[in-house]
């Protein structure tokens, strides 16, 4: 029998996403992103969004937790949560790209994220219910 979860500290994974969003390069839209991913394993690495003059370039603070934790662990990464902030206090879910990539490496995480009333917890599959994967 596979022993239950522990319990996910979001408070510990905001103040990581907290303090990554004040190391963001955005220049162009001020608006400062920072997340936090816990790995199955239990290992914690942030991201931060980078701005780039031809826009399409520019990366999200998920996607780069998350290259960050490939970088590092390879591709075996599974997430288990992922927590989004940012510096203006707005609602602020995962953009689609982003929701693809947590797919990719954590089917069944948890995301947490700054609603239009309040923090948001929920399945990357309710946030993404026809996420691709290879099988």
């Amino acid at each position: 029998m596979r022993a239950a979860p522990s319990p996910i500290d979001w408070e510990g994974l905001l103040q990581v996403a907290r303090e990554a969003a004040t190391k963001a390069h955005a220049p162009y839209s001020e608006f400062y992103v920072g997340a936090a991913i816990l790995t199955a394993e239990g290992e914690i690495f942030s991201g931060c969004n980078v701005e780039n003059s031809s826009y399409g370039l520019t990366n999200c603070a998920e996607r780069t937790a998350i290259f960050t934790a490939v970088a590092k662990l390879g591709p075996k990464l599974t997430i288990r949560a992922v927590a989004v902030v940012n510096g203006r206090g707005v609602p602020c879910a995962p953009c689609g790209a982003c929701r693809q990539v947590i797919y990719e490496f954590g089917p069944e995480a948890t995301v947490l994220f700054r609603g239009h009333n309040d923090w948001q917890q929920c399945s990357i599959s309710d946030l993404l219910p026809y996420g691709f994967r290879l099988p």
